[in-house]
């Protein structure tokens, strides 16, 4: 029987992954923080109304203790937000979007040492091929000699360990919440005017002609990235952390898919077999 959290990981997985791909063009057209900020102002447009009905019809609740715990965790998401767009902004995707993705390194240790969870050997193995493979798929060898020079890599390398700390906080309060609606009103709306706060400060206000020109791109990605951060939240909630993560994270292996059919860029040696890495991966991880 295929596992449910697996499902949810690759669901996960295809949203975040075809988002980068459709985000790319504005962000190096308007910059990251114009798409930070209409981005997450849509987001409380549409979700603060829900929200509140929900929070005053007694369908969600939350304590103080856990709305702070969660608050200083979407701060570090926030910035990792904005540091992996800078990365998009500057940087080759094939380059810096892998680098991100390897936050689940970081997840996965610290949910290991602080959530006391543990892999059998076989899904072990499976996390491990499926990380490999995701760098060779991602990552043309080609250019590792240029990383320490690389534009964006540093920032890239920032958003890792703000991601990958957040990743492990939302697991964290999700086991003592128990609640996937509560987790995502709550969340979502954090982290919506955080980050639309953030952006403001930063003098990132959108114009209503860059608007026009990417309204599809916008329309797609609020889409996109609310479908893969439900499905990874229902993962996390009634499945380990340290499986949906990884299996969430290969995201890169579908960004460079797309830009291989409609950009017409083409795959080396060590892409196609990170290709086959993963999915053997990802089969290892779902029937084990």
């Amino acid at each position: 029987m295929i596992n449910l959290g697996v499902v949810a990981g690759i669901l996960a997985m295809l949203g975040w992954g075809i988002g980068n791909f459709v985000q790319a063009k504005p962000i190096k057209k308007i910059g990251p923080l114009k798409v930070m900020f209409i981005l997450h102002i849509i987001n409380l447009i549409i979700f603060s109304p829900l929200v509140v009905f929900l929070f005053l019809n007694n369908y969600i609740s939350i304590t103080l203790d856990n709305l702070i715990l969660i608050a200083l965790f979407t701060i570090l998401q926030v910035l990792g937000i904005y540091y992996s767009m800078k990365s998009l902004e500057i940087g080759e995707v094939s380059l810096v979007v892998p680098i991100g993705s390897s936050s689940t390194i970081i997840t996965i240790f610290l949910s290991i040492i602080f959530l006391k969870e543990t892999l059998s050997t076989v899904k072990g193995m499976g996390i491990i091929f499926a990380i490999l493979g995701i760098i060779l798929t991602s990552t043309d060898f080609r250019k590792l000699k240029k990383i320490k020079s690389a534009k964006g890599v540093n920032f890239a390398i920032i958003s890792l360990f703000f991601f990958g700390i957040y990743m492990f906080g939302l697991g964290l309060v999700s086991k003592r919440i128990n609640d996937v609606l509560t987790i995502i009103a709550v969340t979502r709306i954090l982290t919506s005017g955080f980050s639309a706060g953030y952006a403001i400060l930063q003098k990132g206000i959108i114009t209503k002609n860059e608007i026009k020109e990417f309204k599809w791109n916008f329309f797609a990605l609020f889409f996109l990235f609310n479908f893969a951060f439900w499905s990874y939240q229902y993962g996390v909630t009634f499945y380990d952390v340290s499986l949906i993560n990884p299996i969430s994270s290969l995201q890169p292996a579908v960004t460079v898919a797309l830009a291989v059919i409609f950009l017409k860029e083409k795959l080396i040696s060590n892409q196609k077999f990170g290709i086959a890495m993963t999915l053997l991966g990802l089969f290892i991880l779902g029937f084990a």
